[in-house]
């Protein structure tokens, strides 16, 4: 493990403390473990002040406590900060990958409707215009093969309906949805080619949206969501 990690010091301090985190007892969930700074630096063969950063990044996240004269513990899964975009790349990377699929896109089923009825109720008039041209360039991107610019466009398009919706809770969650699109490709878990109604219903999200329809917007980005759910058979 030392020498597969000792390429990530100085910049790559956050690969470390993913690969840590993956390795603590807490991922497979069970508390108690204990750790200290030496077995940081020791394991993953990284100096001592990037193994205190490692430490510190894990108890931010609630991945493990400190406690005087024991240590880091680790602590059960379920304990670890759940909306930390951190921890959800670490989950989507471990054995718990499928669950934390299905409650990312439960999320999404909660938010991602009610924001796009906001967003079409709120957002300023040049989001609006923006995005049927953005719809347009996924169709274009999509059916042409060139997922690296699809999948970009992708992350855009949803965040920014999250982000123009009039709502300040649902645009803190735009970073969570970019991490859950991204992580689904990251993953290999994104088709090859995307399916003609997901494309049909991202036109018609940003139609609606344009033409300033609550009803359809939330419809449209209903199939979008239930499509993903059906995708990773979650649904």
């Amino acid at each position: 493990m030392a020498a597969e990690l000792g390429a990530h010091r100085g910049d790559h301090t956050q690969d470390v403390v993913g690969a840590a985190a993956r390795s603590l007892p807490g991922v497979k969930r069970r508390r108690g473990g204990r750790r200290g700074d030496a077995e940081f630096q020791r394991r993953f063969d990284v100096s001592r002040t990037v193994a205190r950063e490692v430490a510190k990044s894990l108890e931010t996240a609630k991945v493990v406590t400190v406690r005087r004269r024991i240590g880091l513990v680790s602590q059960p899964v379920e304990e670890w900060d759940a909306l930390s975009t951190q921890v959800i790349h670490w989950k989507l990377h471990s054995t718990h990958r499928e669950e934390q699929l299905r409650t990312l896109t439960e999320l999404r089923l909660a938010i991602e409707p009610a924001a796009a009825t906001s967003a079409a109720r709120y957002a300023p008039i040049d989001v609006k215009s923006r995005l049927p041209l953005l719809a347009a360039e996924l169709r274009h991107t999509g059916e042409n093969g060139r997922l690296d610019e699809f999948h970009k466009l992708d992350i855009e398009f949803h965040s920014l309906i999250l982000r123009n919706s009039g709502n300040e809770m649902f645009a803190s969650l735009s970073t969570i949805i970019a991490t859950v699109l991204s992580g689904r490709v990251e993953l290999h878990m994104y088709p090859q080619k995307p399916k003609p109604e997901a494309l049909d219903a991202h036109d018609a999200v940003a139609q609606a949206i344009w033409q300033s329809s609550p009803d359809n917007a939330r419809q449209a980005m209903h199939r979008i969501v239930d499509e993903v759910a059906e995708t990773l058979q979650l649904s």
